[in-house]
């Protein structure tokens, strides 16, 4: 059944890709007006972003159901993760989302992960935010050391009609496992309105 549904995902990849394909091809070989080549570069963006959440479901869906996962680690500093986080809070505050950030760890501090499934893990968990979270409430990204770990924490008051958004939490099992490959410990948690997800990694 996860094969079939990978292959099905990959299919619907082949009509945004092949929509972007013609619009750009349009607009390189400069055969539209100033007004249409925007109208153009927008529905671009549109069907990227149809690609990425496509390509993002076939990623989940495969990592969550594989058995025998493996991935190279090394070392990550403080720092990187931090340039992870800011670029992603920028997109919140475009957005018309509040951040707050406190990163309480040390610069010298280091974990043993993937840069990659970090990034997967934080555009997951902002995309998560996107969906569910309020804009009224600021959203907390919190960085901090404890106990010989690395802990980073989202923090975001959830939108009231969440009845309209359709979720089968494949993103958060996703995030979970990819923490887990890293050798982290996940943990989401909801009380009242305000949704949490806290992960952990041992520090080197």
């Amino acid at each position: 059944a996860n094969h079939d549904l990978i292959s099905s995902i990959s299919h619907d990849l082949r009509t945004p890709m092949t929509t972007l394909y013609g619009y750009l091809e349009i607009i390189g070989q400069k055969k539209c007006s100033p007004e249409k080549q925007e109208e153009y570069i927008a529905r671009c963006i549109e069907k990227v972003g149809e690609i990425r959440t496509l390509s993002d479901k076939m990623f989940e869906y495969a990592l969550v159901y594989e058995k025998n996962e493996q991935v190279e680690m090394s070392e990550l500093s403080f720092q990187e993760l931090v340039e992870e986080l800011e670029g992603n809070q920028e997109f919140l505050k475009l957005k018309g989302y509040q951040v707050q950030k406190e990163f309480q760890a040390a610069k010298a501090a280091k974990i043993m992960g993937n840069r990659m499934l970090f990034q997967r893990m934080f555009n997951n968990l902002f995309s998560n935010i996107l969906k569910y979270g309020e804009k009224g409430h600021p959203v907390l990204i919190k960085i901090a050391v404890d106990k010989g770990r690395l802990q980073i924490v989202f923090l975001n008051q959830k939108r009231q009609c969440l009845r309209q958004v359709e979720s089968n939490q494949i993103g958060l099992k996703s995030v979970q496992k990819m923490a887990e490959l890293q050798e982290g410990t996940f943990f989401a948690a909801e009380e009242g309105e305000m949704f949490a997800v806290t992960m952990q990694f041992p520090l080197l």
